[in-house]
């Protein structure tokens, strides 16, 4: 018997979740490994978040959530692969996007640092949402592969559980670092370093 359309668009969704999903672990494959070769360019941070506001605004649009940049400067370089920290990017806006609520906000930040254990000049991003939080107890374990801090995600039209793992790796790759600071039912605030 034919398969009705219900259940044909059911097989696509779970065929294009399976092969997001092989990517997303052949690309943190290579990430963990190494085998990623950047090839950096100078970019804009502030034309990059405005990028990624724009590509992730239609999710935000559809929950009545505000997302705004924020920039202190009008140019922010940064020597970085666009592609890549575009990606990394998207995947902790698009999860912030997920576990705010409808009528919430999120606020990109970016900003020149001058951290005192350092000698050069660090970009920081801030993604600040007024979102559902994350638990203490699974803080240390968001950017690990698979897992989730809300168990219910774990179903097909949820993510790959890969995003922030990816998101990590690439900052990593590009001699960054991520930080997360979050309170149960106040938000969360995700901080991206890159080295200018």
């Amino acid at each position: 018997a034919p398969l009705s359309p219900a259940k044909q668009a059911s097989l696509l969704d779970e065929v294009l979740r399976l092969s997001r999903l092989v990517h997303d672990v052949l690309d943190l494959s290579r990430l963990e490994a190494g085998m990623m070769e950047l090839h950096p360019r100078t970019e804009n941070l502030v034309v990059l978040l405005e990028d990624v506001t724009a590509k992730t605004r239609f999710m935000a649009e559809d929950k009545h959530i505000q997302l705004s940049v924020h920039a202190k400067e009008e140019n922010i370089p940064v020597s970085v692969e666009k592609s890549r920290i575009l990606q990394a990017l998207y995947n902790i806006l698009s999860n912030a996007i997920y576990y705010t609520n409808p009528g919430g906000q999120i606020r990109l930040h970016a900003e020149t640092v001058h951290l005192p254990d350092r000698q050069q000049p660090y970009a920081c991003i801030r993604v600040e949402d007024n979102g559902v939080g994350i638990p203490e107890a699974d803080l240390p374990h968001i950017f690990n592969r698979f897992y989730r801090a809300d168990h219910s995600r774990a179903r097909p039209s949820g993510g790959t559980g890969l995003g922030l793992a990816i998101a990590q790796q690439n900052i990593v790759a590009h001699q960054g670092w991520i930080e997360v600071e979050s309170e149960v039912g106040r938000g969360s605030v995700f901080k991206v370093y890159l080295p200018m």
